[in-house]
């Protein structure tokens, strides 16, 4: 593969990519011509001829020019060949592990499996295979404890102040309040004594917020709600005895809106999960009305669904849909188009920067990336779940696990390395033909796994499906340039 990619769009503009330069040239169609006469090994005597007769607009001298322009790029890097072994690279160590738990940005909790509620399309409920033997019981303080007696020391080798997000998640987090206030106090005491300082949030289906509404605004949690739209939309949100829960979850909304305005705005969202029985424009339009909020959209997930009920599951998932013009420019930075834009232009546009050593190195290849968009264990958070296991993520399933808590924390770091080495080093082998390989932001622990217990990625691009997906991107942006400055400041973690 080469590193650089010619394209037009619909409107007629030309364009060349690079991976390996990260940029993106608005350029006249002749330098591709000329890249291409080269590779040809067009005679030098005839190409300026060649290049007029192809391209009659152009002047004696505005050939010469161009043909300096393709020097000129040439001579700085761009048109040479690609391999995945350049800006790839498959191995984890024990001190990448622990770097990544001395940089660790959040820590959250599952302190409780159970719930209030029995949705329908719920990834612990029935439709899925992997959690049909859940331990649902609630997390003890003592599991609080010992993660942090194992993460405090590590936290310590951070050079600076260290701010630390604690999540509670479910089921129903709010089912185990009182050891939502034990952690709260239990985090307080900390900043005291050490140089860390916490903030706190929580996923709630908020049936039970009408009683601890106060508690969580005096605390400043940032609250995500879980709210699939009116009552039509939210139908699938039904309690243990089968009824719908969305006039309680409104009126318990409302009521924290009405008494803490301000606290709302701020740190209040709501989570929609899109079904049979719902729009994006009709749940944006209803959540937008009634609160003043953009909805996130999430689908319903694929994977762990039992086999024998995969149709069912198609009864109530909603097919994808184009987002409309109006739609978009609604939700702005809620758009799933503009976060695609956002993301193209923050990791794959020589415009940003996420590492300091991309400056001092003054070559984003220097360091090489880790294959797919996978993060690597502990990147962004431990999760604890109440069974005493961690994992990097909730979103991930249960493979891996990378330790548990039960006399102390147990996370064997050479072992959480290997594991990620073999499946980074496998899946590197399907993304060396893959024109996505750079590009790529899909998890793998989402793909499926095959009989060795390694996956297999449904995504692999050609290299028209790589140009299309090019096309599509700066044909969006050369149709709607006012979201240019919104795209570009677009800044993601």
């Amino acid at each position: 593969m080469k590193s650089t990619t010619f394209f037009s769009t619909a409107n007629g503009n030309s364009y060349l990519f690079d991976v390996k330069k990260q940029y993106l040239l608005n350029l006249h169609p002749v330098i591709e011509l000329i890249h291409n006469s080269s590779n040809d090994k067009f005679p030098e005597s005839n190409l300026n001829k060649m290049l007029s007769e192809r391209h009659p607009e152009l002047t004696d001298s505005e050939i010469r020019m161009y043909r300096g322009k393709y020097a000129f790029l040439k001579a700085n890097g761009f048109f040479n060949d690609l391999n995945a072994d350049e800006m790839l690279t498959e191995s984890v160590t024990s001190d990448t592990v622990k770097n990544q738990l001395i940089n660790l940005l959040f820590l959250t909790f599952q302190i409780t499996g159970e719930c209030n509620l029995n949705c329908r399309y719920c990834c612990y409920g029935d439709l899925y295979e992997r959690n049909q033997n859940e331990n649902r019981a609630p997390m003890e303080f003592d599991t609080v404890k010992k993660t942090f007696d194992y993460l405090l020391p590590l936290w310590k080798l951070f050079p600076y102040a260290k701010l630390i997000g604690i999540g509670f998640y479910g089921g129903e987090p709010l089912l185990n309040f009182p050891l939502i206030e034990q952690t709260v106090a239990y985090c307080k005491m900390l900043e005291t004594e050490h140089n860390v300082k916490f903030s706190f949030s929580i996923t709630t289906n908020a049936l039970l917020l009408n009683k601890y509404s106060g508690y969580l605004a005096d605390n400043d949690f940032r609250i995500l709600l879980s709210l699939d739209g009116d009552e039509q939309a939210n139908s699938l949100r039904v309690d243990k005895s089968n009824r719908p829960s969305f006039e309680r979850v409104f009126k318990n909304v409302k009521k924290l809106q009405n008494e803490h305005p301000d606290y709302f705005a701020e740190r209040v969202d709501f989570n929609a999960v899109m079904n049979s029985n719902s729009t994006a424009e009709g749940v944006n339009d209803f959540i937008f009305k009634e609160f003043g909020k953009k909805p996130l959209f999430s689908p319903i997930s694929k994977a762990g669904i039992n086999q024998e009920r995969v149709g069912e599951l198609l009864k109530i998932q909603q097919p994808p849909a184009t987002e409309s013009d109006e739609l978009r420019a609604a939700r702005k930075e809620k758009s799933s188009k503009i976060q695609e834009l956002g993301a193209f232009f923050f990791y794959n546009l020589n415009n940003s920067f996420k590492f300091f050593s991309e400056i001092l190195y003054n070559n984003k290849f220097a360091i090489k990336k880790y294959p797919t968009g996978t993060c690597l264990p502990f990147n962004k958070k431990i999760y604890i779940t109440n069974d005493n296991k961690i994992y990097a993520c909730e979103r991930i399933g249960s493979d891996p696990v990378l330790g548990e808590i039960r006399e102390e924390v147990n996370i064997d770091l050479e072992e959480v390395a290997n594991r990620y080495t073999a499946i980074y080093k496998h899946i590197k082998k399907q993304c060396t033909e893959c024109y996505m390989a750079d590009l790529c932001a899909e998890c793998l622990f989402q793909f499926p796994f095959d009989e060795k217990g390694m996956p297999v990625c449904p995504h692999k691009y050609g290299k028209e499906d790589y140009i299309m997906s090019l096309i599509a991107k700066t044909g969006f942006m050369e149709t709607h340039p006012e979201l240019f400055n919104d795209v570009n400041k677009m800044v993601l973690q």
